[in-house]
């Protein structure tokens, strides 16, 4: 599925402080973005081709103490190769 087999499917790169500076995610079948409040922000990357329906990595971004937080609160459930966290 993806288009360089030699590379991971997705880049996960954390900062130092917790949460993530950098996402690389390759071969997406629908992004989807919902707005759950003022302050939070849910994303979802669909992965076909992992065995597994629906399969996805979901992520929040909100505000935590006046700043931007992203995380990832959603791991896909296919064998998925994954750099970083």
């Amino acid at each position: 599925m993806t288009s360089d087999p030699t590379q991971p499917r997705m880049a996960l790169r954390p900062l130092a402080a917790g949460g993530l500076d950098d996402v690389v995610v390759r071969d997406v079948s629908m992004f989807r973005a919902e707005l759950l409040n003022e302050t939070t922000l849910w994303l979802a990357c669909y992965l076909p081709g992992t065995g597994v329906v629906d399969d996805r990595v979901g992520f929040e971004v909100s505000v935590r103490d006046g700043r931007l937080a992203f995380d990832v609160i959603e791991r896909p459930a296919g064998g998925v190769s994954v750099e970083g966290m």
